[in-house]
């Protein structure tokens, strides 16, 4: 992924060794209010990356985009349980999200990187995405309910699952959210959109080491609140 450098309101600026390029998010127009035109400038292809940039600006679009479809980007592991319910695990690059897929036999994996978490009819849903992580393992772009959302804590003494306060899941979704626009009207859609999903979604600390089971907690907690 780029390391982007916001270089003003509506505009971002690639500070990658790979290559570098400039995404500009226009203005939206007084006849279309949410419109956002997008407009790739000032692109340079070095050492065979341009698969690399193509992937990065998708992102960056589809996560400035996807507040109003009533949905947002999220950097975190999805994964279905043998319920049908779909469980989101965030945490800092090297929390072990991508480990985790492979601790929770008989799941099935969505994505390990980015998810998309939206909301249809009212229910929350959770869907894999295209973009690969750094194992680069297979995604699926299938939809599942959304039961639970899971923050990292690696290298615990004790497996525990511990459920969060609404303000605390708030907090925590807020730093894995993916979003690269200072639009107001945009950013105050998904700040909206954090708020009502810590709300309705049970948010839970998970603490473990590579040692313990996750088979042994009680995954059933992961449910709606409404």
């Amino acid at each position: 992924m780029p390391s982007w450098d916001r270089t003003g309101p509506s505009e971002l600026r690639d500070l990658s060794d790979a290559w570098d390029a400039t995404l500009r998010l226009a203005e939206p127009s007084a006849s279309a209010a949410h419109a956002v035109d997008v407009e790739l400038v000032n692109v340079r292809e070095r050492d065979d990356k341009l698969d690399l940039l193509v992937r990065g600006l998708v992102r960056v679009v589809a996560a400035t985009l996807a507040p109003l479809e009533d949905a947002m980007l999220l950097h975190g592991l999805g994964m279905v349980s043998p319920r049908g319910e779909a469980v989101v695990f965030l945490g800092e690059s090297g929390a072990g999200k991508t480990t985790t897929a492979g601790r929770l036999p008989g799941w099935r994996r969505l994505s390990d990187d980015t998810v998309m978490v939206g909301r249809a009819d009212g229910t929350w849903y959770c869907a894999g995405t295209p973009f690969l992580g750094k194992e680069r393992l297979p995604t699926s772009g299938a939809r599942a309910p959304l039961g639970g959302l899971c923050f990292l804590k690696p290298h615990a003494q004790e497996l525990a699952l511990t459920e969060l306060r609404t303000a605390a899941a708030f907090a925590q979704l807020s730093r894995h959210a993916l979003w690269f626009t200072r639009d107001k009207t945009l950013s105050e859609m998904l700040t909206d959109q954090l708020v009502s999903l810590a709300s309705d979604i049970s948010g839970f600390k998970l603490s473990s080491n590579l040692d313990h089971d996750l088979s042994e907690l009680d995954w059933g907690r992961c449910r709606r609140h409404v």
